[in-house]
């Protein structure tokens, strides 16, 4: 009976836990404009360099984003988005990016993303406002 109990607690304590990024609270699902701030670090350089911009999230499952690294100006893009509990996924001239939600808050995410090619890592954390 006490080991029914404790699985019984355990299988609750785990369904709560595993919910706590509801699909909701992943950011591009509340459409609207969202103010940007990171980093993008690459692993051949050995150098982090500030993000800064937006990205507009449409109903429709586009956006658009201008985002200025520093020391390389400001790019806009437009493409489409997609999303899980976990994951954002964008595609923009034919490049996919998948951005793992780090932290779910009301009116803030943490996204992070990890990309090697051609021995070289490129991390790419964003933090994302209302």
């Amino acid at each position: 009976m006490k080991k029914a109990i404790i699985l019984a607690v355990a299988m609750v304590s785990l369904s709560l836990t595993s919910c706590s990024k509801s699909p909701e609270k992943v950011l591009p699902k509340k459409d609207g404009k969202w103010n940007v701030a990171g980093t993008v670090t690459n692993s051949t350089f050995a150098i982090s360099l500030p993000v800064t911009g937006n990205i507009t999230f449409n109903d429709d499952k586009s956006f658009a984003s201008t985002l200025s690294i520093s020391g390389f100006g400001s790019e806009s893009s437009k493409g489409t988005w997609s999303a899980t509990k976990e994951t954002v996924t964008t595609i923009s001239n034919g490049t996919t990016v998948i951005y793992t939600v780090v932290e779910a808050k009301t009116k803030s995410e943490k996204w992070e993303n990890v990309s090697t090619k051609n021995g070289t890592t490129v991390t790419t954390k964003l933090d994302l406002t209302k």
